[in-house]
């Protein structure tokens, strides 16, 4: 069940892109640039990364659709900075770090079997000091960011859970038409 489902997925998103009707974007995305490339800077990105994503995880459990999730991460941006700033305090980081919420320009890219064109989609972009090391970025909702150990299972597999939220969303953009 698990593969024919993970086929329709791979299908559908294969034909128009993560883009409903109209050419709005159906996913948010989530980008991490590090200060640099040291590796005690990347560390600290991934580490930084496992923190919000952890919390992101909670907040948007339970939202519907995208735009509940973009309500959502406004809502809680100022939760979500004081998070990432007590994040690098706690690793000994004495940069800045900044949280923006908004519509980003992002090259084409393939998330596991997922691929998303090219394009401007709404993301919460977070920049550690200077932001010139490497960057990481997954999409935040439909909640696609795997990371071992930073979501919890509950019962009901995270990927099972995201996989039904795309299928969900497809459906009813289907009904509506």
């Amino acid at each position: 069940m698990r593969r024919i489902l993970l086929c329709l997925l791979i299908a559908l998103l294969s034909v128009p892109g993560a883009r409903a009707a109209g050419n709005q974007p159906t996913v948010i995305r989530l980008h991490i640039l590090a200060h640099n490339n040291t590796a005690a800077e990347q560390a600290a990105k991934l580490s930084l990364r496992n923190a919000l994503l952890q919390e992101i995880s909670e907040l948007l459990k339970d939202a519907q659709n995208i735009h509940e999730a973009s309500s959502v991460v406004t809502k809680n941006l100022p939760r979500l900075e004081l998070l990432a700033s007590q994040e690098l305090s706690s690793l000994g980081s004495q940069h800045t770090i900044s949280l923006m919420w908004g519509s980003f320009p992002f090259p084409a890219r393939a998330y596991r079997q997922v691929a998303l064109p090219a394009g401007v989609y709404p993301a919460l972009y977070v920049n550690i000091g200077a932001g010139r090391g490497a960057n990481w970025w997954c999409i935040m909702y439909p909640p696609l960011c795997y990371v071992p150990g930073v979501v919890r299972r509950t019962g009901e597999s995270r990927h099972e859970f995201a996989l039904l939220n795309l299928l969900r969303s497809f459906w009813r953009r289907i009904v509506a038409n």
